[in-house]
C-alpha cells in the first residue's frame, strides 16, 4: 500500500483518524479480527481484551484494566503495553499471548498447533492496517476531492499563500492568475481550487525556469495532487507518443 507522501500523514494518524468514516472503517476491522479469533477457537477472555484495547487504543480512550483477568492475562497485557499497542499492529506482540492459547487448546483438548494459530493471528492483525490505507486512499481520491477538514484548511492556506507571495513571479502572460481578489477564489468548489493552485504552481515553475529567485516551500498536501496532475499530463503524452509510434509504423 502507498503511503501518502505528507508531512502529518504518519501511520499513526491513518489508524487513530478521527474522521467518522475512519472510525467506523477501525471498528468493522477489529470487529473481523474478533470474528477471526471467535471461529478459531482463541481463549475467549484474550480475545475479549485483545479487540477491546485494539478498540480503545484506535479511538484514542483510556485503555481497559481489569483486575479480574487471569495472572497469565494481565502478564501478557503488561507486557504488551510495554511494547505498545502500535507495534502489536507491526507484529510485535507479547510472546505470552502464544502461551496462554497454548495452555487453551490443551484444556480443552484441541489438537491444533499454537504456533500456527499466532502465525494466522498475525496475518489477520495485519489486514487492520490494511483497511485503514485502503479507506485513506480511497478518501484522498475519491472524485479527486479533499475530505478531510486539515487537508481543505491547508488548500486554503496555500491559495492564501501562494496569492500573497510575489506577484511579479509571473511570467506576463500569466499575471492573470493573480487579478481575482482572493476571496473570490477561497470561496470556490475543492476541485475548482485546486484547478486554480495547479495553474499557479505550473505558471510559478516556468518563471523559476527562467529566473532564479527565491521559491516559495509549498505544503505537501498541496503539492500532492499537482505531482499527480503532472503524472497524468506525462503518462497521456507518452501515451500519444506511443500511438503516433504505431501509426508509423503500421
Amino acid at each position: 500500500i502507498i503511503v501518502q507522501g505528507q508531512a502529518n500523514e504518519t501511520v499513526e494518524h491513518v489508524m487513530k483518524c478521527p474522521q467518522a468514516e475512519a472510525r467506523a472503517t477501525w471498528m468493522e476491522a477489529i470487529g473481523e479480527l474478533r470474528n477471526w479469533m471467535e471461529k478459531n477457537e482463541s481463549e475467549p477472555e484474550m480475545t475479549v481484551t485483545i479487540c477491546s484495547t485494539l478498540e480503545a487504543w484506535g479511538n484514542s480512550q483510556a485503555l481497559p484494566s481489569n483486575q479480574t483477568w487471569t495472572r497469565a492475562l494481565q502478564l501478557a497485557m503488561a507486557e504488551q503495553d510495554r511494547i505498545g499497542w502500535r507495534s502489536f499492529l507491526d507484529g510485535f506482540q507479547s510472546t505470552r499471548f502464544r502461551g496462554i492459547q497454548d495452555v487453551y487448546f490443551k484444556s480443552n483438548s484441541l489438537r491444533k498447533s499454537s504456533l500456527k494459530w499466532k502465525s494466522d493471528l498475525q496475518n489477520r492483525i495485519w489486514r487492520i492496517p490494511w483497511h485503514m490505507w485502503s479507506h485513506r486512499n480511497h478518501v484522498l481520491h475519491q472524485n479527486g476531492t479533499a475530505i478531510h477538514q486539515e487537508e481543505s484548511q491547508a488548500i486554503d492556506s496555500e491559495i492564501q499563500l501562494e496569492y500573497d507571495w510575489n506577484r511579479q513571479h509571473f511570467l506576463a502572460h500569466h499575471t492573470r492568475l493573480s487579478d481575482r481578489p482572493v476571496a473570490s477564489i477561497l470561496v470556490l468548489h475543492i476541485n475548482d481550487k485546486k484547478q486554480w493552485l495547479t495553474s499557479v504552481y505550473s505558471a510559478r515553475n516556468a518563471y523559476y525556469d527562467i529566473h532564479h529567485d527565491t521559491r516559495r516551500v509549498r505544503n505537501l498536501i498541496a503539492v500532492s495532487f499537482f505531482n499527480q496532475w503532472l503524472t497524468t499530463i506525462q503518462n497521456g503524452e507518452s501515451q500519444m507518443l506511443d500511438d503516433e509510434i504505431r501509426q508509423e509504423y503500421a
